[in-house]
This record gives structure tokens, C-alpha cells and sequence, in this order.
């Protein structure tokens, strides 16, 4: 366990678990993920792009994964472990993007 910015203390292995449960959703991918990756990319087009609106577009995937997680397999994520998700897929989008 390891505390986040958010001051909650984050399981890293259910942010894991459901990081690996969103990559391999198809669902998740296309309804979801993938229209949040042409907002941004419109964005960062325009020259608007913000780190933490992106965020926050990241956290909504991260909750419609962890809802679709638990009508699958019935466990709850904390909103500690989906805002790290969150924070990580925007990093990670950033990082594919070539950011900085």
C-alpha cells in the first residue's frame, strides 16, 4: 500500500488488475478510451490541451472500468485506486503522444 496525492492509501495491485482489465476490454476500448483519445488529441491540435481536464476525462474511464469490473466479477474499486488509474493513463497517454 502506498499513499497517492489524493491522501488515501492505494492498493497498487487493484490498480493493476483493473489497468489490465480496461486494456483487454474491447468494450471499454471503443466506447470509452478511444473517443477520449481523439478529445485530447483534438485539443492538443488546438493548443488547449490541459493536464488536469485531461485527468479528470481519465478518472470518468477509470469509473465506467471499474462499474463494468464489478458487474463482471463483483469487486469495488476505491476512488483512490481509480484516480491513480487515471493519473496513469494520462501519463501514459502523454508519454505515446511525445509529450514535453
Amino acid at each position: 500500500m502506498v499513499k497517492n496525492t489524493y491522501d488515501e492509501k492505494v492498493d497498487k495491485e487493484a490498480v493493476r488488475e483493473l489497468k489490465l482489465y480496461e486494456e483487454n476490454n474491447s468494450d471499454l476500448y471503443f466506447k470509452s478510451k478511444k473517443p477520449i483519445y481523439e478529445n485530447l488529441d483534438k485539443k492538443r491540435a488546438k493548443g488547449i490541451y490541459d493536464k488536469d481536464k485531461s485527468e479528470k476525462l481519465f478518472k470518468y474511464h477509470a469509473d465506467r472500468s471499474s462499474k463494468a469490473y464489478e458487474k463482471e466479477h463483483g469487486h469495488k474499486f476505491t476512488v483512490g485506486e481509480r484516480k491513480a488509474l487515471a493519473k496513469e493513463l494520462r501519463e501514459e497517454y502523454e508519454e505515446e503522444r511525445n509529450f514535453k
